[in-house]
């Protein structure tokens, strides 16, 4: 949907009212030349925070240029059944609203974006004239982001953990090794075996986990002492696990 910028001139009021349009209101073929005069009469009134309009009908045939008022209520309904707005009456004495609409049938996936127009009304037509080149952007809601990599979610498989498989001592030294360790692993190997290869009251998840917090203690205790061993770091490590 294409918006174009217009300016009516109201000769019997001697004066100019700025509106914006839907392109469309200008193109569209199933409306007739009082109808489109109509539909821009009406758009004149649209304020920026609503699409609801209550002119009358004098109010409308003076800016459409139409004198007869049944033919100004007989272009409203058209214009109600070709898509263009929705019109009720509150009340038995009261204004007709209009909300003014665009048409489904004349949607697009993208929109054309058109020129600004200006629209000066005359006696017996309406005169369009192109005010400037400036591209006018489409509101938020009609802008077509058709899905890209960039704009795609991505939904990662999640990863489960398999069962736990106990180490092997050259695991345990390369690991040590990577890490530059001072623990022994065959201290921390004989420890796990003898409970089960288990962390507090259920088994483990994560043996590398284990090692480094084993690690932790050791490096605490050689700091403490000034040893290097590992039997400080195994009974802090067992007193630990005592408390789950």
């Amino acid at each position: 949907m294409g918006l174009f910028l217009m300016r009516v001139s109201l000769r019997a009021q001697a004066m100019s009212k700025i509106l914006v349009a839907p392109l469309e209101a200008l193109t569209d073929p199933e409306l007739t030349d009082q109808e489109r005069r109509v539909l821009l009469a009406l758009f004149s009134y649209r304020g920026r925070l609503t699409e609801n309009v209550w002119p009358t009908r004098e109010q409308i045939g003076e800016r459409a240029n139409i004198k007869d008022l049944v033919a100004v209520g007989k272009r409203t309904s058209a214009l109600a059944k070709k898509g263009w707005l929705k019109k009720w009456k509150v009340g038995y004495s009261g204004h007709m609203t209009y909300t003014m609409l665009f048409p489904v049938r004349l949607e697009t996936p993208v929109d054309t974006i058109g020129e600004p127009l200006e629209v000066e009304s005359t006696s017996n037509a309406l005169e369009v004239k192109s005010t400037s080149h400036t591209r006018h952007n489409p509101p938020p809601h009609t802008r077509h982001n058709p899905p890209t990599a960039l704009n795609k979610p991505i939904n990662k498989p999640k990863q489960e953990r398999g069962p736990f498989k106990k180490p092997s001592i050259k695991q345990l030294i390369d690991f040590k090794n990577e890490h530059n360790f001072i623990s022994d692993p065959q201290d921390f190997m004989n420890y796990h075996d003898s409970r089960g290869w288990t962390v507090g009251k259920g088994p483990m998840v994560d043996w590398m986990g284990a090692f480094r917090r084993w690690e932790t203690n050791e490096k605490k205790w050689s700091k403490a002492n000034g040893r290097t061993g590992s039997s400080k770091a195994t009974q802090n490590y067992l007193d630990i696990n005592a408390q789950f």
